[in-house]
This record gives C-alpha cells, sequence and structure tokens, in this order.
C-alpha cells in the first residue's frame, strides 16, 4: 500500500508569520521554492531557488528628475542570500535630475555588511562619458536598494555617472550580483 505525505505549504506573505520548527520543510506556493525551519527565524530559510520579476527605476541622487520610461522590466533568482537580478531601463524622457545616476527598486535590499558590494554589467547606449572614461560599470552598496551606475577608463578613477548624462533615450540593461541582507525575505 502506497502512503501519501503532505507538506505544509502556504504562501510566502503566511510562512513568513510562522517559525517553522526545526528541520520541517513548508512549500511556499507563491515561489514556488522550498523552505525549511530551524526553530529559530521565522519562516524558515529557502532551501531551493526562487525568481520573479521587478521594476526598475532611474533617477539621480540628489534630485530624482522627471523620467519616461519606453521598457521598465527586470527579473531576478534568489538562492538563500545570493542575488541575481537583471533589467532593462528604455527611457523615452529624462529631465530635471541632479547627482549620481542609481536604478532603484532592487528586489532585495543588499547586505549591511560593509565589503559585501554587488557588482554589475552594465550595456548603455545614449548615455554619455566624461572625457577619459570608455565603459560602465553598477555597484549595490551595502543596505542600498538601488545600484549607482559608474564609468571606467584608463589611467583614471573609477566615477559616479551623472544622471544629467543618462540621455532622453537612454536604453541600460543591468546584470547585478549581489548579496541580499536575508535569505527568508
Amino acid at each position: 500500500m502506497t502512503t501519501q505525505h503532505q507538506l505544509r505549504r502556504d504562501t510566502t506573505a503566511n510562512i513568513a508569520a510562522i517559525t517553522p520548527a526545526q528541520g520541517e520543510p513548508v512549500f511556499d506556493v507563491t515561489r514556488n521554492a522550498l523552505t525549511i525551519g530551524d526553530g529559530v527565524q521565522a519562516g524558515g530559510h529557502y532551501a531551493t531557488p526562487f525568481m520573479g520579476t521587478w521594476t526598475p527605476t532611474i533617477a539621480g541622487a540628489t534630485t530624482p528628475g522627471t523620467q519616461a520610461y519606453a521598457v521598465q522590466e527586470g527579473w531576478y533568482v534568489k538562492l538563500g542570500k545570493l542575488v541575481v537580478a537583471q533589467c532593462r531601463i528604455t527611457l523615452t524622457a529624462n529631465s530635471g535630475g541632479a547627482g549620481d545616476a542609481r536604478i532603484a527598486g532592487l528586489p532585495f535590499a543588499a547586505a549591511a555588511s560593509g565589503n559585501t558590494h554587488g557588482l554589475g554589467i552594465v550595456h548603455a547606449t545614449s548615455v554619455a562619458h566624461a572625457s577619459g572614461y570608455a565603459q560602465f560599470e553598477a555597484i549595490a552598496f551595502p543596505s542600498a536598494s538601488s545600484c549607482t551606475l559608474y564609468e571606467l577608463g584608463s589611467n583614471v578613477a573609477a566615477a559616479p555617472v551623472p544622471i544629467g548624462n543618462v540621455g532622453a533615450a537612454a536604453d541600460l540593461v543591468v546584470i547585478l550580483i549581489y548579496l541580499a541582507g536575508a535569505d527568508n525575505d
């Protein structure tokens, strides 16, 4: 005779409100992922990767400015604290901003440790380089829910990209790898 065993299962929101017993598996039906309890951590710890979508924005750090988007999409994969997030932003307008260009709305805040900077590859069109610079990167600083665009060059220090250098028709694709602050958020 076959015996069927059923796992405890619930939504992400409801699982976050419980503390599974040590070794207790709980299936998250929202994320299609398995959490394992330790008897201490609310929601348990994700034992399998899960993925989702997020909506990126770009703005100036000092003054956000006004942006309009033709494309504004992102996806992520998370396993424990490790996050791989990708996004594409295509602008139809960008005006009035000041400060460093930042992509905000990361799916999870970066870890708070001072040495856990996330790093991203950036492909960009219609974004002006300052003299001596030739490529872009993105950095997610500790505890941040955004990444800052930087430009790199030969024999010059890396420098933040001013939001004013991001053209009204800019198209950016960013792939960012970073550690989240928690493995179960």
